[in-house]
């Protein structure tokens, strides 16, 4: 299983002006994480990184005869899309992960010596500060 941790989100509501309850923390979380979770499979479907950047093409093209061919890279068989999930650890600080079943979702994230990275998940902090801000001008709460 592959994670990433979004942490320090009373520090963004802190700086955006709202509230930090626990209550709205975890609400925000929940909505963050499904956001995050959406935008992780549209980047597999579009063969495209949160930001925009096209995903690197692959060397070879893939055989035909294989459960599920496409020349997009990481949507051969969807397992990777169907994967991503995400949890909110209200236990102590509250965190959100979100998570990849897939074991390889990580060399895919961030790349290795032989495979470009062709990152899926948001990792800039501005991407979910802005989520966070959304929500909350959504809410009215900012």
């Amino acid at each position: 299983m592959t994670q990433v941790r979004v942490t320090g989100l009373r520090a963004v509501l802190r700086s955006l002006g709202a509230a930090t309850g626990s209550r709205e923390v975890l609400r925000i979380l929940r909505n963050v994480g499904q956001a995050t979770r959406t935008v992780s499979r549209q980047s597999i479907e579009g063969s495209r990184s949160p930001e925009g950047k096209t995903f690197a093409p692959l060397k070879r093209a893939r055989s035909h005869g294989r459960r599920g061919t496409t020349d997009h890279p990481l949507l051969n068989t969807g397992d990777l899309m169907r994967g991503i999930t995400y949890t909110v650890d209200a236990s102590g600080r509250p965190v959100l992960r979100i998570v990849s079943t897939r074991r390889d979702a990580a060399y895919h994230q961030t790349g290795t010596r032989h495979m470009p990275a062709r990152p899926f998940v948001p990792a800039s902090d501005e991407w979910y500060r802005e989520r966070v801000a959304r929500l909350l001008a959504r809410w009215g709460v900012a």
